[in-house]
């Protein structure tokens, strides 16, 4: 946990780490904000818009394809991880993606368990920093993500730091303390 008063260099002291881990690892990068604290899994959606390198004027099929290949070989295969992480990004998915039936409550726990089983694979595979930026401004549901994975990341491969200003205390604390 990097916490500190706005312009002290937390932002810095992440892009350094980021620059070294380059070429040893896998960086995955969450941006929290402020215009989205209400917006479920914004970080992550973002995150993995960005990874897949999605732009706004790609068809659905198109999205579909980019997705499917920053989807890691994990425990939780791609015909179940492909359409909850397609229905997370909003990518009408048709045909190609059934939906499955569950009920709201449900779908939020498996899409959690894709998101954090995706992390781990990419482990499995090399080194894996993971960031997590301003996360006094972070959403309840991506929260509720990173604290699922706080426990197992102590067993793989990964560094997880996350970078908060002052007033995170008023939000609550990371886990990751």
């Amino acid at each position: 946990m990097l916490s500190g008063e706005a312009g002290i260099g937390k932002s810095r002291i992440s892009e350094v780490l980021r620059e070294r881990v380059a070429d040893a690892g896998t960086r995955i990068r969450y941006q929290c904000s402020r215009n989205y604290t209400d917006t479920p899994l914004f970080p992550v959606v973002a995150q993995l818009q960005a990874a897949a390198r999605v732009k706004p004027d790609d068809p659905p099929a198109t999205t579909l394809d980019k997705l499917e290949r920053v989807i890691s070989p994990a425990r939780i295969g791609p015909e179940v991880a492909l359409p909850l992480l397609a229905e997370l990004l909003v990518i009408p998915a048709g045909d190609r993606c059934p939906a499955f039936a569950m009920g709201p409550e449900l779908r939020k726990v498996r899409t959690l368990q894709v998101l954090a089983d995706q992390l781990f694979a990419f482990a499995q595979q090399r080194p894996v920093l993971v960031l997590l930026e301003d996360a006094h401004w972070i959403d309840s549901t991506t929260r509720e993500l990173f604290d699922s994975v706080i426990e197992p990341i102590g067993g793989r491969c990964v560094m997880l730091l996350v970078a908060a200003g002052r007033n995170s205390r008023t939000r609550g604390e990371a886990t990751a303390t």
